[in-house]
């Protein structure tokens, strides 16, 4: 899974054309369908956040934002890939310029009772950082900011 993680993670910073969004598609596709009978297999989430982040770069809003639906539906009952999903929805609309429905969807993240692993920890505290300061709350943000030593 790796492998194709890193596959997609390469060809995600640049898509250009429709042949690039069909490959990616199709990576996705095979990687949401393997992740399940892996040792990571919440994996398919994050990979949904990634794959719409680039959409949102490519200017392809619309497969981004259904990316972000997609990512509600297939996690499931499980509170862990409830959070991790919607902290994939509130990203990809913070990257779509949505803040309102960033918002509800860092809320909706923040409000599954399910603890997290440091790495997702680091991306929601960072995402909630750079939501707040968008919506002018920058003395919120800062207070997030962790202090260097």
């Amino acid at each position: 899974m790796n492998g194709l993680s890193g596959l997609i993670e390469h060809v995600s910073q640049s898509l250009r054309d429709d042949s690039d969004i069909d490959y990616i598609q199709k990576l996705l596709a095979i990687a949401l369908a393997t992740a399940p009978h892996t040792s990571a297999p919440n994996i398919d989430l994050m990979l949904i956040r990634l794959v719409g982040g680039a959409y949102v770069t490519a200017g392809r809003v619309q497969h981004a934002r259904n990316l972000a639906e997609h990512g509600l539906q297939v996690a499931g009952d499980d509170p862990l890939r409830s959070r991790i999903a919607w902290y994939g929805f509130a990203d990809i609309y913070h990257r779509l310029h949505n803040l309102t429905e960033s918002l509800v969807g860092m809320a909706c993240a923040l409000s599954c009772e399910a603890p997290v692993g440091p790495e997702e920890a680091w991306y929601e505290t960072h995402g909630l950082i750079r939501l707040m300061r968008d919506l002018n709350m920058t003395a919120f943000a800062r207070s997030l900011l962790p202090v260097a030593k």
